[in-house]
């Protein structure tokens, strides 16, 4: 499976998974995986500190989980969209909508920004929306297929024909 070269945010070491060492900044964001490592917060807003008790269980779960969420990103952009296998973009801030963990990509070699929304329920996460893509546009199934995209013919296989 080559899913394995989407892994850059693959040490578990760099998150903060332990409810207790997370902290809220005074202006509504909690660390997930410091500026020395990933780089990565969430952002609950301002005047969110009774919030932020309620969710630091849920905080810390989601950043264990952060490399397979990436993960699936890579692979909708790759599969679904035909985008090729660089994704020029890093996570960078994840907010939290009731049900739904919006994670916000900043671009690399451009000066962008993307969101990709998860859909959090029994059975994991479901993507729900990726950038401009309408929700409806989105197939239910996508990641059920292991198959990789078929392999380009080379000029050997064209004069074996």
């Amino acid at each position: 499976m080559l899913w394995n070269d989407y892994d850059r945010y693959s040490d578990p070491e760099r998150f903060i998974t332990d409810p207790a060492k997370l902290t809220l900044s005074e202006n509504g964001e909690v660390v997930l995986s410091p500026e020395d490592a990933y780089d990565i917060v969430a952002d609950l807003g301002r005047d969110s500190r009774e919030e932020f008790e309620a969710l630091r269980p849920r905080l810390a779960r989601l950043a264990g989980e952060l490399r397979e969420l990436d993960n699936m990103t890579q692979r909708f952009n790759r599969l679904v969209l035909k985008k090729g296998w660089r994704f020029p973009y890093d996570l960078a801030v994840v907010t939290l909508r009731g049900p739904e963990v919006v994670l916000e990509y900043w671009g690399r070699e451009e000066n962008t920004t993307f969101r990709v929304t998860f859909r959090e329920g029994e059975e994991g996460y479901a993507l729900t929306g990726f950038g401009a893509l309408p929700p409806e546009r989105v197939p239910e199934n996508w990641d059920r297929e292991e198959a990789e995209p078929p392999r380009k013919k080379t000029l050997l296989d064209w004069l074996r024909w």
